[in-house]
């Protein structure tokens, strides 16, 4: 399958060619990319163009071992940029991104383009300016009533099932992947699709990069050798962030005593 962007009457358009007469054309939003000449949309993905000169890397938003995010500005818009290692760069997070992140969901990060720096791959997203569901917890600034917690959630159940749709996995939801679009909160986006997967009946847990301890699934903490990896991961993780939204901590069943399967 190859992936190309084309632009015409001031829309851009993706083009996945199957190979067949099924080519298969989809209209993008250009909310966000509209400030990014069409020439660095092109994906080779796994061989991103080098990245404009003029995209500079500001504020350091978060880090962790497969990256760190920070903000840029791009034609006086502000973006955020995943720095990735070349060696920890996953083709597959980029690919989900395209599919679940390019439409224009309202639930969901959108995605923009991937470049090469250095020996770093560059992911461009939209810059989401709120903060984390985690944060506002952990800071006791909020505490949600049940109402509040079923709006979220079913902002996050809607973002899911578009993922699931795609035939993606996300991986690694949890209030930490869920920000508020502004200090209102009626609006959340999910983002952080680095450990995302397509739904393959091939997927086994060990090919899994990473996931969260206190939101994973019993078969993830034993025996993964043996367990299928599919969307009922997400569907599991989906009532542990459900759990932890409402009662302002984690699950820890699975934390405080072994588990014989």
């Amino acid at each position: 399958m190859i992936t190309i962007f084309l632009t015409a009457y001031g829309k851009v358009f993706l083009v996945r060619k199957n190979g067949g007469d099924d080519d298969e054309k989809l209209r993008l939003s250009t909310k966000s990319v509209a400030a990014f000449p069409v020439e660095y949309l092109n994906e080779p993905i796994t061989d991103p163009p080098s990245a404009p000169e003029t995209l500079l890397l500001k504020r350091l938003i978060s880090a962790g071992s497969f990256g760190k995010c920070y903000t840029t500005i791009y034609s006086n818009q502000t973006y955020v940029v995943k720095v990735v290692p070349e060696a920890k760069y996953r083709p597959s997070e980029v690919d989900a991104l395209i599919s679940c992140g390019r439409d224009g969901h309202k639930s969901i990060a959108q995605y923009v383009a991937t470049y090469r720096k250095g020996s770093d791959i560059w992911i461009v997203q939209e810059y989401v300016p709120g903060y984390e569901v985690a944060e506002r917890i952990a800071n006791h600034e909020y505490s949600f009533d049940e109402l509040k917690c079923c709006d979220i959630f079913k902002q996050l159940i809607d973002a899911v099932k578009h993922i699931h749709e795609k035939r993606y996995i996300h991986g690694d939801l949890k209030m930490e992947n869920i920000i508020f679009v502004d200090d209102g909160m009626d609006q959340i986006k999910l983002v952080d699709f680095g450990a995302a997967s397509y739904n393959s009946k091939r997927n086994k847990w060990n090919d899994v990069p990473r996931y969260t301890i206190d939101y994973a699934p019993p078969e993830a903490l034993q025996h993964p050798e043996y367990a299928t990896y599919s969307a009922s991961f997400d569907i599991w993780c989906l009532g542990a962030t459900l759990y932890s939204i409402f009662m302002g901590h984690t699950p820890s069943i699975f934390m405080d005593a072994p588990i014989d399967m």
